[in-house]
């Protein structure tokens, strides 16, 4: 339970109301981004997450008219409205000019393509179900090492790449 003038901050942290700071130091200090060592999330807790203060990979949020209860995004296909770079719903239903940036993406890229057919499906809800089991497949098929896909992340995106195939995984597998 915090103290009177503390407000819940990621995790268990607190941020002094008086102050706008959090209390404790950044666990990831100096590797964690922010040169501010009582900054969390390099001060955008809104756009980005690290509820434990122990990422060094920032898990992107926003973006394009997306919000944090959209869930992560990854590269140019991986998360809900974002395709090919962009949010669909801002632009008239169409998805972003961008490619894929690696193997996981692409299986995303595929998926997102898989679910706008849907639209003309007489059961969409049933073909929806099909292009996330087979999202499931096509991201079970990647090596859970990133560096061992065809198509590897970019520098210093391999963490975020693979927490987003296995999260992606354990999500539709719902």
């Amino acid at each position: 339970m915090p103290r009177p003038g503390l407000t819940s901050g990621p995790g268990h942290c607190f941020a002094d109301a008086d102050t706008g700071r959090f209390t404790a130091l950044d666990p990831m200090g100096a590797k964690g981004g922010d040169k501010d060592w009582y900054g969390y999330c390099v001060d955008d807790p809104v756009n980005r997450v690290d509820v434990w203060g122990l990422e060094d990979s920032l898990y992107d949020f926003g973006g394009e008219g997306r919000t944090p209860l959209d869930g992560p995004k990854y590269g140019n296909f991986c998360g809900k409205n974002w395709t090919g770079g962009w949010n669909p719903d801002q632009h008239e239903g169409k998805p972003g000019p961008l490619a894929s940036v690696d193997s996981a993406d692409e299986k995303c890229r595929i998926h997102d393509f898989c679910y706008s057919d849907c639209v003309s499906q007489e059961t969409p809800d049933s073909c929806k179900k099909g292009c996330d089991d087979k999202l499931v497949r096509n991201l079970e098929s990647l090596p859970k090492d990133s560096s061992q896909w065809e198509r590897q992340p970019p520098p210093g995106k391999e963490d975020q790449a693979e927490a987003m195939r296995n999260g992606a995984i354990w999500w539709f597998k719902q």
